[in-house]
């Protein structure tokens, strides 16, 4: 089921589409920090659209090499695993589970992924796949209420 997604990177790979980020640069996630494939974003206003009990904010500790997905590209993938397509961030959290749940091994070059859905420079959201290959925790609150 993931050799789609395999073949969409080498696609993307072939035709140079990588976006290199930098330290020192932050970036934010809502979730459990893990080395498990997860959703990031260069934006912490972008966590209110993540589910998860810690907010957290690390920071680039070196170069970080992710892989562009163009539209069409998003839209094949997500139409081969049969995943949502409407929602950037639930798309790729879907993605981190089928990651996550199986033996695949990432190129040890790339870091992660991230889809070009309306040709802007950015990336809103982001899959790493070994987080902590990557990021030093700066900063984690807890979003429970005191007990």
């Amino acid at each position: 089921m993931l050799a789609w997604l395999l073949q969409a990177m080498e696609e993307a790979a072939a035709q140079k589409q990588f976006l290199q980020l930098e330290p020192p640069l932050f970036l934010y996630h809502r979730g459990v920090y893990s080395n498990a494939a997860s959703v990031w974003s260069q934006n912490p206003k972008a966590l209110q659209a993540q589910t998860g009990r810690f907010d957290i904010c690390a920071q680039l500790s070196e170069n970080l090499c992710l892989l562009i997905l163009n539209n069409q590209q998003w839209q094949d993938l997500c139409q081969h695993l049969a995943i949502d397509v409407s929602n950037t961030a639930k798309t790729l959290n879907q993605l981190c589970e089928l990651l996550n749940n199986s033996n695949l091994e990432m190129p040890a070059q790339l870091q992660g992924l991230t889809c070009n859905t309306d040709n802007s420079t950015t990336a809103p959201f982001m899959l790493l796949f070994k987080p902590l290959r990557n990021l030093q925790l700066y900063d984690i609150q807890d979003l429970l209420p005191d007990s």
